[in-house]
This record gives C-alpha cells, structure tokens and sequence, in this order.
C-alpha cells in the first residue's frame, strides 16, 4: 500500500531527528509527494525553519553547501538540513566531500568539514564539531556510483518505488480529501479522468493538483491536456 510507505519515510525522519543516526537518503521518482511528506514530519515535531532546519532545493555549489553547514550547525535541534533535487549537485566532488565530513565521524570523535575558498562570503575555513543532521530527496540513485553509496550505506536509505497500482490507489485516495472550493464529485470526476488518460509510468500525485488548478480556471480546460 501507498500509506505503508509513507508511514515507514515519516519513521526514518524521526529517526533522525529524534536519534543519533545523522543521515536519510530518500530516492523516488518525481511526484509521489516525497517533498509534501518531508514537510509534514517537521511540521508533526514541530519544528521550525531557520530555527531548527534548513530546506534548499535544486543546485547548490560547494560554497553554498559549506555556508549552510555553518548555520545549520548554529541552529536549535535537531539542527536538520534538508537537500532536495540535488542530482546535479552531487557530481561535484566538493560537495561530496563537504558531505562525507559532515556526516562521518573521524578518528577524533567529530564531525570536522574543513574548506578552502577565495570568497569573501566564507568567514572561517574549519566547521570544528558539526553536529546537525542531513535529510537529502533523490529522484533517481546510481547504485553503480561507490560515493553514493557510501552515503546510503552511512546512514537510513529508502527506495520509494509503489506500483502503478497503488499510485493509483493514492490518487483516488488524494481525491478524497478538500482542495480549495472543488466538491468532492467533481474532484473525484478530474481524479478518473486523469487515471484514463495518464500513462503508468507519467502518473504522479503532483498530475492531480496540476488539473486541480485548470479546473478552478476553466472547468473544462483540464480536459485539453
């Protein structure tokens, strides 16, 4: 089941944040609201942004990535910092190695991330005793790739990959429940349209807020897509 997944994801969160494990790599393919169930874990702790986490998406340089650092760890526990869509991001070897120093313990006991730059925007080359926590949201995992899976096999890792079946089953379920001023009929009308039309493997939960949106503009232009 769907639910069956996104009950052992908002385990491996709290894991987390609530233990001493340092790290969680989530991997599925765009659209199954791997982002959505991220966010309603921190907002079940009741954590804060900028207060206890930090979310950034998309690309980060190695600068970017050891500047977060730095305020992650002046934040207030669980100190988290959540990376998500960072394919490209993570062919950089700068910021591989900013990773495996922040998540791995060396013969001292600490998390030390040290860090040589040109800018300005540094004010110190050496994180002395990184003590945050890293959530990171992959689309796709290179199993193939050894520095991946270094960081899978350091911390939590879980492959989200449901059925076509049961992300239908979640569509129906997500039609379901309240969005904006939509009824539940005609709701349930774009979600059976959407399972009609949709290929297996282009099916996503994201598809339905999408129609969602042009039926509130149009109630019949979802129906051109």
């Amino acid at each position: 089941m769907f639910s069956e997944h996104q009950k052992k994801i908002k385990i491996y969160v709290k894991a987390v944040c609530q233990g001493d494990i340092n790290s969680f790599v989530l991997v599925g393919r765009a659209g199954l609201g791997k982002t959505y169930l991220i966010s309603q874990v921190l907002e079940e702790l009741k954590l804060q942004p900028n207060v206890n986490y930090i979310y950034l998406n998309s690309y980060i340089t190695a600068t970017e990535l050891y500047i977060m650092l730095e305020r992650v760890n002046r934040l207030l526990p669980p100190k988290l910092l959540v990376l998500d869509d960072i394919e490209y991001s993570i062919r950089d070897r700068k910021v591989i190695s900013l990773l495996k120093s922040a998540l791995w313990e060396g013969g001292n006991g600490k998390r030390q991330i040290n860090y040589q730059s040109g800018t300005y925007r540094v004010s110190t080359t050496q994180i002395d005793d990184f003590s945050g926590k890293i959530v990171i949201l992959l689309n796709e995992f290179k199993a193939n790739n050894p520095i991946l899976k270094a960081l899978r096999d350091r911390g939590l890792f879980y492959q989200f990959e449901p059925t076509d079946q049961e992300i239908r089953q979640a569509v129906r379920e997500l039609a379901n429940k309240p969005y904006k001023n939509i009824n539940q009929s005609d709701r349930i009308k774009i979600a059976e349209y959407i399972l009609s039309k949709t290929k297996p493997k282009e099916l996503s939960l994201r598809s339905l807020i999408k129609f969602y949106n042009l039926y509130l503009a149009n109630n019949n232009l979802y129906k051109t897509l």
